[in-house]
């Protein structure tokens, strides 16, 4: 999700990836809504690492583990500068599947990417290109040339 953080820069609304903090019950009516984390992604100039992992959950039904970016649900919120190249790492720190596991109809288990909605940006590598598989245990180096006359997106 892409939406208009000021005139100098765009904001992605990233599912992103870390270790887990995420323990507060979201089901419980009346807990504050957190905000994610913002990095912006022109402050790293070799990108930001972006860490898939998974995440033990607490909820009032009990924990399960998910999977999530950042460390926490939601995961941290990407802002991309117009006129540069913007640069995150997505790091893929799932394991990968049982050697004993036999395959179906599923592929590509625990791989992952990032794709934009709303950005005028090319569809290919190394940036918003959909056919990028991040496989366990890998990392990606995504680029996004944001144009300098990029119009603000809302959400």
């Amino acid at each position: 999700m892409v939406r208009a953080a000021s005139t100098s820069a765009l904001v992605l609304a990233a599912a992103a990836a870390h270790l887990c903090r995420a323990t507060h019950d979201h089901a419980t009516a009346g807990l504050p809504l957190e905000q994610p984390q913002q990095v912006r992604l022109a402050d790293y100039a070799g990108g930001f690492d972006l860490e898939l992992d998974v995440l033990p959950f607490v909820t009032s039904g009990g924990t399960f583990d998910t999977r999530a970016f950042g460390g926490d649900i939601p995961g941290p919120t990407l802002i991309m500068a117009r006129g540069a190249a913007n640069k995150a790492n997505l790091v893929n720190r799932l394991a990968g599947p049982d050697p004993a596991y036999v395959h179906n109809e599923f592929g590509h288990i625990s791989s992952t990417n990032i794709h934009t909605h709303g950005l005028h940006v090319p569809h290919e590598v190394p940036g918003d290109d959909v056919k990028i598989s991040v496989a366990p245990g890998t990392t990606y180096n995504y680029e996004w040339d944001v144009p300098a006359d990029h119009a603000p997106v809302s959400a």
